[in-house]
């Protein structure tokens, strides 16, 4: 497993216990809606059964996929998960005048 990401939605592997609420899905969860646009970040995978999804207390996810899921995106060029667990979430940048960090805004 690689670290992937689209966008600003990073893709890290994770070995870490399973936390977060169980989020019953259709075969498609959509991991993040642009602020600005309301497009969304959207992953698929071929049944149901193939991913599990655990929404975190911050807005991201864990998610154990048994195959591969395809993440969609309005803007962003389609790519490839493979099988194995991930924790998805939002990219940070770090703003050196206040000293803080503020998620990166679509």
């Amino acid at each position: 497993m690689a670290f992937k990401h689209q966008g600003d939605i990073p893709f890290t592997p994770f070995t870490g216990a399973i936390t977060g609420t169980p989020f019953k899905h259709t075969g498609s969860v959509v991991l993040a809606l642009g602020e600005q646009t309301g497009h969304k970040h959207v992953i698929t995978v071929p049944n149901i059964d193939d991913m599990v999804a655990y929404k975190q207390p911050d807005g991201g996810w864990i998610l154990e996929l048994k195959n591969t899921g395809v993440v969609t995106h309005e803007e962003h060029g389609t790519i490839e998960i493979p099988a194995g667990t991930y924790l998805v979430g939002k990219e940070q940048e770090y703003d050196w005048f206040s000293k803080s960090t503020r998620k990166v805004i679509d």
